[in-house]
């Protein structure tokens, strides 16, 4: 396709660096430490009831220290792994249709990329502060390509559903503030975007320079 751009983020030349960055980070046992924050979290809610049964007074005692440590340790864990994720956002718009990529480096598929036409979105749902966008569109009239933690491509991931996490005061948080509203249907509430954010030109002076 041969159109004019109207807006990308990050320039191309400028998108292996910014890949690598965002997708940097991710802890190498990620399925593993999810479990066992999983499985801790479960046996701690389950031993805490238990310890009423205990005809001992200490051991009953010692359960209930037991069980809020194993809580306590997987919410440590979890901690850990939301503080080292990191998300980012690719975006080509053309005159009629978007190409964009979903960077998280903590997700089962990394890399998301869709390309569909502005006429093929049913829906875009955007938060009321920008962060958490989902894109609703004719899976079978666009091109999908996801990639996993292991760097093989994925089919039928998408299906229709395309979720977005914005990072705040950015060019992708602008774009679906303010610029993607004028190009495919998107359902926000402009007037509470003016408020919290200011007007187009308000933001990117505030926030872009």
């Amino acid at each position: 396709m041969n159109e004019e751009l109207f807006f990308e983020y990050p320039l191309k030349d400028e998108r292996e660096k910014y890949e690598a960055e965002t997708l940097s980070g991710c802890p190498e046992n990620l399925p593993s430490a999810r479990t066992k924050a999983f499985i801790l979290l479960c046996a701690g809610f389950i031993i805490i009831p238990l310890s009423d049964i205990f005809p001992s007074e200490k051991i009953s005692t010692i359960a209930m220290f037991a069980g809020v440590i194993l809580i306590v340790i997987s919410l440590l864990i979890m901690r850990s792994l939301l503080s080292a994720r990191r998300t980012g956002v690719e975006i080509s718009a053309y005159e009629t249709y978007i190409e964009i990529t979903s960077l998280d480096n903590m997700n089962k598929y990394p890399r998301r990329t869709l390309i569909v036409s502005y006429s093929d979105i049913v829906m875009c749902d955007v938060s009321n502060d920008g962060k958490n966008v989902m894109l609703i569109y004719k899976a079978n009239v666009s091109t999908e390509d996801c990639v996993d933690i292991n760097g093989e491509k994925a089919a039928n991931i998408l299906n229709g559903t395309f979720p977005i996490s914005v990072n705040p005061y950015t060019y992708e948080h602008f774009f679906f503030l303010y610029t993607a509203p004028k190009l495919f249907r998107v359902r926000t509430k402009g007037w509470k975007t003016v408020k919290k954010f200011g007007t187009e030109y308000e933001y990117a002076a505030k926030y872009l320079q």
